[in-house]
């Protein structure tokens, strides 16, 4: 005979309340029989808390007890629970009208935490949990609802948010009773207010209460229709008002009225348009201290380009990285792993410092800004929650995720090797990973080692359109057709992978670039397969990786003329890559200057390489080991070295030796005479 399973109970309760913890672990440790206590880790605050703690809980809870005393915090947890169909219990002193609100009886019996021994007796009976008669599995019906206190200042709030444009229609609640969870249930989307209790005394209590367990009981249902996505809710909550744990990504905080109405004007709806980067700001960023850079300088040269430069070590991987995080955004950073964002805060000695790092974003004519707060778990969700300009940044993630964002770190390349690692990320991130795993493979290197059919195809013609654009003779696409690419190399057909290193890099990220654009655009601007039409973001470090000097020249004016609509942010090294750029384009990160970034005072388009060299990247141009040559004294070839040029050879050098050495010893004769 099988032993039925323990009916799991899960607690939601305020780890503050010091003096039921103790309580509470003693009924975890002997639960009564046929129950299993879930005592959850309530030190959690953040978004962490909701999706990482609260819903894996309560999917898993046959019941759910609630311990006192009510706050909008627990309350909306409990809401939660009761949105999701669960059985609930309540423990302690409940305060506020939760149980009226739910339609509970009033002789239902209150376990007391205090008797530990009747406690148990309690938990274990069907008697001591109750079912709301809230409707479950409702549809949604399209109404737009907002949650409100109505007493003092809620008064002025209700009726700046009836002004609001956006939320005309909506309806304001008034009743704090069942039937506000009722309508919560079927909500299309939800305006949730919170305000101090202050001088409202028991009525403000309830109705904060009140509106806590209908935002919850909202996405509760929402929760057990959809198994995924994320409920329409917004929070607006005065900063005189406790934090909402479990509410806190949906949250923006507001001061005064002023402040709220600039809220309420931030849910204007975004046009659809390519964000590009403006500028961004770092702090405690891997080896960045604090750094800002300025990306919308306006330049001389066609397209959007901004170059980095700077020694090893100054941080330009590491300001492709913070910008490809913000624009990644806070659910998909996450996918990196909480051990390699811990590894990117910066440390002296054993201590690390969270880190900052803000973007501005330029949408049309508007400017947005995203914000992500690290630390050593990963996005702290209580300060991204409470940033003022949190409103909007969910939906830019969003758009950004439907436009090309692509990145490359400077060990790009193309191989065989099947790399299995990140094959359960999203796409989105998977494009990304060379920028932050030197093994990491270029996301679609099936376009060039398998080919297909279908979009691959579209592919393939966009690529062999880029190709011919970008490397112009260097390397042609082979004229054989088929699934799959091949190049001729001096007259023989040649595979991807059998190309030089410097042209396998760029045709590897080239083809990537391709594929994200046909997976990511509308069919309307990918028909053609005009790699001109191509919009989005390249993050490109090292952009010169392993290409002939001669290649290195033309690329970026190439680049430029192909790739018209793409914003480009690169990293370099190469004297030649440098002085294709304006001035306004380039960022030279200087350790010695105050600000981090040296100001350049004119133009170094025209600038050869040694004067690139010398005068930006002070480095001087020539070899080392002639300086230690010369310095030692003791090479007698020293001088045929210092006399062969691009103009003479070492056989014309030694000719011109000797005939130096001769003039000289006829003068030498000469002063003799004398």
């Amino acid at each position: 005979m099988t032993q039925d399973k323990p009916k799991r109970i899960f607690v939601i309760w305020d780890s503050s309340q010091s003096d039921v913890r103790i309580q509470l672990q003693a009924l975890e440790r002997r639960p009564p029989p046929g129950t299993q206590l879930i005592l959850p880790d309530a030190d959690r605050t953040g978004g962490e808390y909701l999706q990482e703690v609260l819903l894996p809980g309560l999917n898993a809870a046959d019941w759910v007890l609630f311990v006192g005393p009510a706050t909008p915090s627990l309350t909306f947890e409990l809401g939660v629970a009761v949105g999701l169909g669960k059985r609930v219990g309540y423990m302690g002193y409940m305060g506020g009208r939760i149980p009226y609100l739910l339609g509970m009886p009033s002789d239902r019996q209150q376990v007391d935490l205090n008797n530990l021994k009747v406690a148990r007796v309690l938990l274990g009976v069907d008697a001591a949990w109750f079912e709301s008669s809230l409707p479950q599995d409702q549809a949604v019906s399209g109404d737009d609802v907002v949650l409100c206190p109505e007493s003092a200042e809620g008064a002025a709030i209700r009726e700046e948010i009836k002004e609001s444009p956006h939320h005309s229609e909506w309806s304001i609640l008034n009743a704090w009773n069942q039937e506000q969870c009722r309508i919560a249930t079927t909500a299309r989307r939800l305006l949730w207010v919170i305000l101090g209790d202050g001088k409202g005394g028991m009525t403000r209590i309830d109705e904060n209460l009140g509106c806590a367990l209908a935002a919850g009981v909202f996405c509760g249902s929402f929760w057990k229709r959809n198994l995924s996505g994320t409920p329409t809710l917004r929070v607006l909550r005065s900063r005189e008002a406790a934090l909402v744990r479990a509410a806190q990504r949906f949250e923006s905080t507001f001061a005064d009225l002023s402040d709220l109405a600039r809220l309420l004007r931030g849910d204007e709806p975004i046009e659809p348009g390519t964000l590009t980067v403006e500028s961004l700001e770092i702090r405690n960023f891997k080896s960045v201290k604090s750094l800002a850079i300025d990306l919308s300088q306006p330049s001389s040269l066609a397209g959007d380009w901004t170059c980095i430069a700077g020694i090893n070590g100054a941080g330009k991987s590491s300001i492709l990285q913070a910008i490809c995080m913000l624009l990644l955004g806070e659910k998909l950073v996450a996918e990196l792993g909480r051990e390699r964002l811990k590894r990117m805060l910066r440390r002296e000695g054993p201590e690390r410092f969270e880190a900052e790092l803000t973007l501005v974003l330029r949408d049309g004519e508007q400017l947005r800004t995203l914000f992500l707060p690290i630390n050593e778990n990963g996005v702290d969700g209580s300060k991204l929650y409470s940033h003022p300009d949190y409103s909007y940044m969910p939906e830019c993630w969003e758009r950004l995720q439907k436009q090309v964002l692509v990145s490359y770190g400077a060990s790009r390349n193309l191989s065989e090797y099947k790399d299995s690692r990140y094959s359960s990320l999203s796409r989105q991130v998977q494009r990304q990973m060379t920028l932050f795993d030197p093994l990491a493979q270029i996301a679609s290197v099936d376009v060039l080692l398998e080919g297909g059919n279908g979009t691959t195809t579209a592919v393939l013609k966009t690529l062999r359109q880029l190709l011919d654009r970008v490397l112009q003779g260097e390397l042609a696409p082979s004229a054989e057709t088929g699934s799959r690419i091949l190049f001729d190399e001096r007259g023989t057909a040649v595979e991807a992978l059998d190309l030089p290193d410097g042209f396998r890099s760029t045709v590897a990220w080239l083809a990537d670039l391709c594929a994200a654009w046909h997976q990511t655009a509308p069919p309307e601007e990918t028909e053609s397969c005009d790699p001109a039409k191509i919009r989005g973001i390249v993050l490109l470090d090292e952009i010169d990786l392993h290409l002939h000097p001669r290649l290195q020249r033309g690329l970026v004016p190439r680049l430029r003329e192909a790739l018209p609509l793409v914003q480009f942010i690169v990293t370099t090294h190469s004297p030649l890559v440098l002085s294709s750029f304006d001035r306004a384009e380039l960022v030279v990160l200087d350790r010695d200057s105050e600000e981090g970034v040296r100001e350049l005072d004119r133009q170094i388009i025209a600038f050869s390489t040694d004067q690139v060299y010398q005068w930006l990247m002070d480095t001087p141009p020539q070899s080392t080991v002639i300086e230690e040559k010369l310095a030692r004294g003791e090479d007698t070839e020293a001088a045929l070295l210092l006399y062969q040029s691009e103009d003479r050879n070492e056989a014309e050098a030694k000719v011109d030796i000797a005939e130096r050495k001769q003039m000289i010893a006829e003068l030498r004769r000469s002063s003799a005479k004398r």
